[in-house]
C-alpha cells in the first residue's frame, strides 16, 4: 500500500512519499468524536514508566524511545502505536516494500531527502539503502528527524499519526469530520491538460490504496475521515497496552546519556564530560558548545565540542595513535595538541548520540574523503607530550585551560575545544570535521557546578 503526501501542503508537486501496510479492520461503530489516548498512559514504577508495546525493544531501545518523545513533547506510547501499525506489529527496521519505502515508519527516497536538507544527513531508503542496514537505535534518530516538524501538534493519537499518514492534516486529529482522503475529489490541471499532482491528487490517489481505513462498510463512499484514521491507530494502541514491559531494577526506562560502544578501546577527553553551558562572556548558551552552524544565530560555525572543564582538569588521549601535532601557541586553539589515530578505532567508537540543537549537525563538508583520522585538543594550559609520541587510550597529554581565543573568556564557560577531523590540518568552517558529540560519552550538565565554577 503506497501512500504519498505533500509535506507543506502547498498544494505543489508532491514532495514526500511515505508507505504502511496496515491490516483491514472491521467497521468502526462510533464515528462521533477522536478519542484522545492519553488518559492511557501507563503508571510509574519507580524509575520506570512501562511502555505500550514495550515488550518488543530492548532496555536501550526503550530508552531512546523515551527521549525523543520528551523531546517532541509526545506521549511515546503514541510512537509505539504508530510504529507497530506501520511494520505490522514486527518493529524491523529493515523491512523494504516492493517501492522502496523502508522501516519503522516508512520512510522514501523523498522523505529521506528531506531529512538530509534539514540535517545534513546522507541516509536513503530502499533496498540496500542506509536506512535498511540500521538497528532499530540507530533508525530511531532518523524517525525523531522526521517527526521533528511537528513538534506541538502531537497532541492526540490521531494527530501524531496524521504526522505520518498525512502530514498537511496533522492537527486535524479532533475534526472527526475531516476529508483525508476521497476518490471524487476535483482534480486541477495545468495549461496542456495534465494533472497536477499536488495535494488533491494524493488525497485522491491514497483513498484506493488504503483500504485499512474503510470503515463503513456497505455504506462506504469514497471517503477517509479522520475518525476512521483514528479507529486504525487507536486499534494498534489498544494492542500495545497488552505488550507492556515488566520495570526491571536492572532495565530501566530511561537511561542518561550513556550510549554503549561496541568493541571500542575509546577513553573519553575529560572524565565524565558534560559540554559547556555558557558561553565567553558568561551567558547560558549550550548551544552554541555544540558542533555546527550554532553561533551569531546560524550564521557562525564553531568547529568542534566544547566540553567543560575547570582549568587544570587533566587531558587523555582517546584512542591509541601518535603524536602528530605539538604547538605551544596555535593562535585560536593556543596551547595546541594533535594525535593521529586508526580510522577504524573510531569507527568502533561512534555511539547514539541524538542531534540536540537547532544548525547542529553531524559531517561538515568533505569528511570522510580520507581515510586519516586526527583528534585535535585546543586551549590546553600544559602539553605533557612531544612530537611523535605514542599514545594509548586513557594516556593524560596535558591539562585543560584558558589559551589562545579563550584567555579572556568568563570562568564559567572553562572548557576544553576538541576536534575529530579527517585531516591533520583541516579546513575552514567545518570542513574535514565531524561532530564529536557521536564519540564523546556526554553526561547530563550540572548548571549548578558550571556556574559556580571559579577555576
Amino acid at each position: 500500500n503506497v501512500l504519498l503526501y505533500d509535506a507543506d501542503g502547498d498544494n505543489n508537486e508532491a514532495t514526500v512519499a511515505l508507505v504502511f501496510t496496515p491490516s483491514v479492520t472491521k467497521m468502526a461503530e462510533n464515528k462521533s468524536m477522536v478519542k484522545v489516548a492519553s488518559e492511557g498512559v501507563s503508571k510509574r514504577v519507580g524509575n520506570c514508566d512501562p511502555l505500550y508495546w514495550g515488550k518488543k525493544f530492548t532496555c536501550d531501545e526503550r530508552s531512546k524511545i523515551v527521549e525523543i518523545s520528551k523531546r517532541l513533547m509526545c506521549n511515546p506510547n503514541f510512537l509505539t502505536s504508530a510504529m507497530a501499525l506501520e511494520t505490522g506489529g514486527t518493529f524491523n527496521p529493515s523491512i523494504v516494500n516492493s517501492l522502496g519505502y523502508t522501516g519503522l515508519i516508512q520512510i522514501g527516497t523523498l522523505a529521506a531527502s528531506d531529512i538530509n536538507g534539514r540535517k545534513k544527513t546522507n541516509i536513503t531508503a530502499g533496498k540496500g539503502g542506509t536506512l535498511s542496514k540500521m538497528s532499530i537505535l540507530e533508525q530511531l534518530t532518523y524517525v525523531e528527524y522526521y517527526l521533528e516538524p511537528f513538534k506541538g501538534k502531537l497532541n492526540t493519537l490521531a494527530d501524531f499519526y496524521l504526522a505520518i499518514l498525512m502530514p498537511v492534516d496533522c492537527g486535524k486529529g479532533n475534526q472527526p469530520n475531516h476529508i483525508v482522503f476521497d476518490r471524487e475529489i476535483e482534480l486541477d490541471y495545468n495549461s496542456s491538460g495534465d494533472v497536477i499532482k499536488n495535494t488533491k491528487w494524493i488525497r485522491q490517489r491514497a483513498y484506493k490504496q488504503n483500504p485499512a481505513f474503510f470503515k463503513e462498510g456497505k455504506n462506504e463512499n469514497g471517503k477517509t475521515y479522520v475518525w476512521e484514521v483514528d479507529d486504525e491507530i487507536q486499534k494498534w494502541y489498544k494492542k500495545g497496552e497488552k505488550e507492556q514491559h515488566e520495570c526491571l531494577k536492572n532495565c530501566p526506562a530511561f537511561k542518561e546519556d550513556k550510549p554503549k560502544k561496541a568493541n571500542s578501546l575509546w577513553h573519553d577527553p575529560i572524565d565524565n564530560p558534560e559540554i559547556t553551558l555558557h558561553n565567553y562572556y558568561g551567558d547560558f548558551n549550550p548551544k552554541g558548545s555544540s558542533f555546527g552552524m550554532v553561533r551569531n544565530g546560524g550564521k557562525k560555525p564553531h568547529q568542534g565540542l566544547d566540553i567543560f572543564a575547570p582549568k587544570g582538569t587533566p587531558v587523555k588521549a582517546c584512542l591509541t595513535g601518535v603524536v602528530v601535532t605539538v604547538n605551544e601557541d596555535a593562535g585560536a586553539f593556543g596551547k595546541f595538541v594533535v594525535i593521529e589515530i586508526s580510522k577504524s578505532d573510531l569507527d568502533k567508537s561512534k555511539n547514539e548520540y541524538t542531534i540536540k540543537y537547532d544548525g547542529e549537525i553531524e559531517n561538515g563538508s568533505s569528511f570522510g574523503d580520507s581515510d586519516k583520522r586526527y583528534l585535535r585538543y585546543g586551549h590546553l594550559s600544559k602539553i605533557d607530550v612531544i612530537l611523535k609520541q605514542g599514545v594509548t587510550a586513557g594516556d593524560v597529554i596535558g591539562e585543560s585551560g584558558n589559551t589562545g581565543n579563550a584567555k579572556d573568556q568568563n570562568v564559567k564557560a572553562r572548557h576544553l575545544h576538541f576536534e575529530i577531523t579527517d585531516a591533520i590540518t583541516a579546513g575552514k568552517g567545518l570542513i574535514n570535521r565531524t561532530n564529536p558529540s557521536f564519540y564523546v560519552n556526554l553526561i547530563s550538565p550540572n548548571k549548578e557546578t558550571q556556574s559556580k565554577n571559579n577555576k
